[in-house]
């Protein structure tokens, strides 16, 4: 359903500790998924969908019909719209906090269940709950940064000119995001798949194949071709932790519905004794902590390119100032 519900949570102890379960587990697995669920799914999307268009109003990427803006059957005037998204993002919290303690719930009524077992169930499913967290986690670490280092480039060179600085500015992006790869490196080689992944993936040695962003440290000479290339291996470090992600969400959703199918049928899998390991620390970006980026050209570019009515008086003031000063000193050479 498009819901990455990890990155709601922090840890994965976080995941294992928030999770409420009935003491009888197979009570407790009868009554995951009511129908109440559906309903909360569908506010929530429809509060993300209301902020989404406040947002582009406010920001002016979208036009209101006929001139008004309308929310919940009244009109709104411009001014009052951040108050209108704070309202929708403290009801978004509330139903937010209910969805994240269903979406633990789900995962440790599973992993109860698996440890009356004591055949190592119990570590499978939390090595996999574990790694969809990293996973998901560094997956969209990267993506941020990516979002961040094309925003930078797309602004500092709409007027086809990059002066000191703006490329002062560009070379403390690119040295940030380099510093963060290294974090989001250093934690996924860390992650040891199970054999039992590393078939489903295809990949032969994990710590091998994953991608190593090795650049040269950016300056301000080579920061063009760094920004080129980085945004290359990040693409490719992205593409490998979207690998491990669904490969971890897979096997989860298949795990726990053996674990179900054998709880119903009062019966044991079969035990297993090798599992995923992932790192105990590793960067994070839980949703609303992404860079801000920036939506407008600033001051400088938007009298470069003349956009607005502001920058276009400007520049037409100097041209003046040039053509009088220019038509002045011929009549003082006259």
């Amino acid at each position: 359903m498009n819901r990455n519900w990890v990155r709601n949570f922090e840890s994965i102890d976080e995941i294992l500790s928030t999770g409420k379960t009935s003491a009888d587990l197979k009570e407790a697995v009868a009554n995951l998924y009511p129908e109440s669920i559906s309903t909360q799914l569908e506010v929530a999307r429809n509060l993300d969908m209301e902020r989404n268009s406040l947002e582009a109003l406010a920001s002016g990427d979208l036009k209101p019909s006929g001139g008004v803006i309308r929310h919940r059957g009244n009109e709104l005037k411009k001014a009052d719209i951040p108050g209108a998204i704070e309202e929708i993002a403290q009801e978004r919290k509330e139903i937010g906090q209910q969805l994240k303690e269903h979406d633990a719930s789900c995962r440790t009524a599973y992993i109860n269940i698996s440890k009356s077992w004591t055949n190592g169930w119990d570590q499978h499913l939390t090595s996999l709950t574990h790694l969809l967290h990293c996973s998901s986690h560094l997956k969209a670490v990267v993506e941020n940064e990516m979002s961040f280092l094309s925003n930078t480039w797309q602004v500092i060179t709409a007027d086809g000119q990059v002066g000191y600085f703006e490329k002062r500015r560009v070379v403390n992006v690119c040295k940030n995001v380099h510093g963060k790869m290294k974090t989001v490196i250093e934690a996924a080689q860390q992650i040891v798949l199970s054999e039992g992944l590393l078939e489903r993936t295809g990949i032969d040695s994990w710590s091998d194949q994953c991608p190593k962003f090795e650049l040269l440290e950016v300056t301000k000479g080579n920061w063009q071709n760094w920004c080129n290339v980085a945004f290359e291996e990040m693409g490719n470090l992205s593409y490998a932790l979207g690998i491990l992600q669904n490969a971890a969400l897979n096997e989860l959703i298949k795990s726990e519905k053996t674990v179900e199918e054998n709880m119903m049928a009062n019966s044991t899998p079969e035990a297993i004794t090798n599992w995923t390991q992932s790192p105990t620390s590793y960067p994070l970006l839980v949703p609303g902590n992404e860079h801000v980026l920036q939506r407008k050209l600033d001051l400088w570019n938007r009298f470069q390119l003349a956009h607005g009515f502001g920058p276009t008086v400007m520049r037409l003031l100097v041209a003046s100032g040039i053509v009088g000063g220019t038509i002045a000193a011929g009549f003082i050479g006259v």
